[in-house]
């Protein structure tokens, strides 16, 4: 076992960086998984009515070993226009700006997806969801479809702004 161990050590210090190891050593089968195991980062913003842009982020672990790729035809597949997500029902932060600025009844509920990133492995990651727990929420919600609602509705105590209120 000593051997085996320092031919892996020596064959991991021969590619000089995690992210260009093969394939077959990020299984969930392979022992020396979790030593490697990337972490996903989900990019994502809220687009307002008047295209102001509030941008977020998730880390996700990757113990499967995902592509990115993979991940984002996953995701596109799923999501309303190839980008569009309802956030609260993937269990992802909402990035609204209603704290700090009036709803416009233009607003709408939709986050936008951005893009997918692969990490270098970081102490962030472990303990964290996994990415293929968020590809299944994704499948599971686009199975049942978007939970559409209008944030003014669903935000009552903030004022909607209209052309009428501003000539008040």
């Amino acid at each position: 076992m000593k051997r085996k161990c320092l031919l892996f050590f020596r064959f991991i210090v021969s590619y000089g960086s995690t992210s260009r190891i093969p394939g077959f050593l990020s299984t969930s089968q392979n022992p020396f998984a979790l030593l490697f195991m990337n972490c996903i980062r989900f990019n994502y913003l809220y687009r307002d009515a008047s295209n102001y842009k509030r941008w977020g982020a998730v880390i996700f672990s990757n113990p499967q070993g995902l592509t990115v790729e993979r991940i984002e035809e996953s995701l596109r597949n799923v999501f309303d226009q190839g980008e569009l997500f309802i956030a609260h029902q993937l269990g992802l932060p909402e990035l609204f700006p209603y704290i700090t600025e009036p709803i416009c009844e233009d607003d709408h509920c939709y986050h936008e997806y951005e893009s997918v990133e692969l990490m270098n492995r970081s102490s962030t990651c472990f303990g964290v969801r996994t990415i293929d727990e968020l590809l299944d929420k994704v499948r599971n919600v686009g199975q049942k479809g978007w939970d559409v609602f209008t944030p003014a509705d669903r935000i009552p105590y903030l004022s909607v702004y209209t052309e009428e209120s501003s000539q008040i």
